[in-house]
């Protein structure tokens, strides 16, 4: 309520029954009406200065389709990638670059009118927790426009260690679906797009 007495803007609020992450992160795309959108997850915490350096980005660059913010991995001196500040050179250092960290939906900064011509290939690539976003981002990537590496890092990210996952995978209360994931829907998303990618880059 502060917030929006300060900056006179519109907060909308959605209740509704759970239809799992991938189609939530769609209904909120679809939902927004900004010219970008960032998606923050709720076991992630932006770290002050965030927004601040983002919309410098978003100024500097009128071109930009994409930002990274890069995150601390358990803690802030644990980088998830190691880069300086910068534009990307291209689609394929992004790939290079980012790795398995590109899926850290926190990370997600997207030109909103970009990403909403991707939306079907997101729903193509819908697998219940939030790979319709990477799917999108990948389309993203594919389109005209520039992609932006904020270091920081703003967003800490605090993991389930190794031992809480075994735990939970031995006494059957998840399926562990990391090779699925990493490995499988990971390939499928890029390899409907391989065209718009070099091989070198997609196999990194």
């Amino acid at each position: 309520e502060k917030f929006k007495r300060k900056y006179s803007i519109e907060i909308s609020y959605y209740k509704g029954n759970k239809i799992g992450l991938d189609k939530a992160n769609i209904f909120l795309l679809e939902k927004s009406r900004g010219e970008f959108i960032w998606w923050l997850s709720d076991d992630d915490i932006l770290v002050n200065g965030g927004i601040k350096e983002v919309v410098k980005v978003i100024k500097k660059y009128s071109k930009v389709n994409y930002i990274f913010v890069n995150f601390g991995y358990g803690s802030l001196s644990n980088l998830a990638v190691s880069r300086e500040d910068g534009l990307f050179k291209d689609r394929n250092e992004v790939l290079c670059k980012l790795g398995t960290s590109i899926g850290l939906l926190s990370t997600y900064i997207l030109r909103r009118s970009v990403a909403i011509t991707g939306i079907e290939y997101g729903r193509k690539n819908s697998h219940g927790f939030s790979f319709a976003l990477t799917a999108i981002l990948f389309w993203v990537l594919t389109q005209p426009g520039k992609s932006y590496f904020l270091k920081g890092p703003y967003i800490l990210n605090k993991p389930t260690t190794v031992d809480e996952i075994k735990d939970l995978v031995i006494n059957r209360k998840i399926e562990n679906l990391g090779f699925l994931v990493y490995g499988i829907y990971f390939h499928d998303a890029l390899y409907g797009l391989k065209s718009s990618f070099d091989k070198w880059a997609v196999k990194k």
